[in-house]
């Protein structure tokens, strides 16, 4: 999916952290930031509106685009349940990503700068492929799923649905990261790790409890 001219104006839903890393990606395409949704947690320079209605509202009487900027991964994707957002909810590239002209972008997907997405890759709807991260060829990014800077998913690796791929992590060739799953930063996961768990080491091994990374 691409972003058509009419639509390089955007919505962004988030006003935190998270949200400053999206907007870096805007900027770079040199594209227009209507307003952010959410409870602002500091002086932003464009307007914010509170209430995800208002942002959906706003997105439709401007004919803008919606990009997800919630680094939470359950909050993210359960955005995409209201209709409206998600039919506006295109994904986000920066210009200094290389994304194969082979590789398949869900909704509300966000690609940050200095991101490879190899061939035949699939990053499904509301995930976040983060700053030099790389998905390599064949492999599976599944909903609302982060891979964090600097992560590494070998070919055709899979990872599940609402999972984390902690900063600096590689996942080897063909591993299977199941959904729900947290991979500690710097971890070499090596077998196929089965949600919910959190593991993390070289090679990954599971840990007690369940932590979630935030960037």
């Amino acid at each position: 999916m691409t972003v058509s001219p009419s639509l390089r104006r955007w919505v962004v839903f988030g006003a935190s952290g998270h949200a400053g890393a999206v907007i870096d990606v805007i900027e770079q395409r040199h594209d227009e930031v209507i307003a952010l949704v959410g409870v602002p947690d500091r002086d932003w320079p464009y307007p914010v509106v509170d209430s995800d209605t208002e942002g959906i509202a706003l997105a439709v009487a401007e004919d803008a685009a919606i990009c997800l900027a919630i680094g939470n991964n359950p909050a993210r994707l359960a955005l995409l349940v209201h209709a409206d957002l998600a039919a506006r909810a295109h994904p986000l590239q920066s210009p200094h990503a290389h994304v194969s002209t082979t590789a398949a972008l869900g909704r509300g997907v966000v690609v940050m700068s200095g991101a490879h997405l190899g061939p035949y890759s699939t990053v499904a709807d509301g995930a976040i492929v983060n700053t030099h991260a790389v998905v390599e060829h064949d492999s599976r990014v599944g909903a609302g799923a982060h891979v964090a800077p600097g992560a590494l998913l070998l070919g055709a690796s899979s990872v599940g649905r609402l999972s984390l791929i902690g900063a600096g992590s590689v996942v080897l060739p063909g591993v299977i990261v199941g959904d729900d799953v947290t991979v500690g930063a710097g971890s070499v996961v090596i077998d196929n790790a089965p949600g919910p768990t959190t593991v993390a080491g070289n090679p990954a091994r599971p840990l007690h409890g369940h932590a979630e990374e935030t960037r």
